[in-house]
């Protein structure tokens, strides 16, 4: 069917128009996931709006970074966990020297998965979300220990150093 029922919890249509940002694709993909899932258009559905990615989202983010370079790889997957980022934070966490994180970075904002310029940020959180699920949980929960370590290493606040650490064992 791919549309919603008649009546939606304000919770509801609040997450649903937040979590596409206004595109109408991707409100459309949203609402046929939603439908296709049985998802209950109530407050307890709004609070799953924004862990669900489409299968249309996830098949073009996913086609888009498997024809990345590595080091654009490394970035993405870095920037997936840390959300935004300056580029010498996300290099750092991916390992990569400076120089190679700026053209990854470039790539990736020529492939239109991050925006143009700086904070490295994803052009939606959708992308984000796409391509943080593809992070196997082991390799995620490292992740975000060595976000948190690098963070508070370089004197990020408090909130930003413990919302890492919640995300992990």
């Amino acid at each position: 069917r791919g549309s919603l029922p008649g009546w939606v919890a304000p919770q509801f249509a609040v997450a649903a128009h937040d979590a596409p940002a206004g595109n109408p694709f991707l409100l459309t993909e949203l609402a046929r996931t939603f439908a296709r899932e049985g998802m209950e258009a109530d407050a307890a559905g709004a609070q799953r709006i924004s862990g669900t990615v489409p299968d249309a989202i996830r098949g073009w983010a996913g086609r888009r970074f498997a024809a990345m370079s590595e080091p654009a790889r490394a970035l993405a997957r870095s920037l997936a966990i840390l959300e935004q980022s300056e580029l010498a934070v996300a290099a750092e966490h991916a390992g990569l020297p400076p120089a190679v994180a700026r053209k990854a970075a470039d790539q990736l904002a020529l492939a239109a998965l991050v925006e143009p310029g700086l904070p490295l940020r994803f052009v939606h959180p959708l992308i984000r979300a796409a391509l943080y699920e593809d992070v196997p949980p082991a390799s995620r929960d490292d992740a975000h220990h060595e976000a948190a370590r690098l963070l508070a290493d370089r004197g990020a606040a408090d909130e930003a150093v413990a919302a890492h650490l919640l995300e992990a064992e």
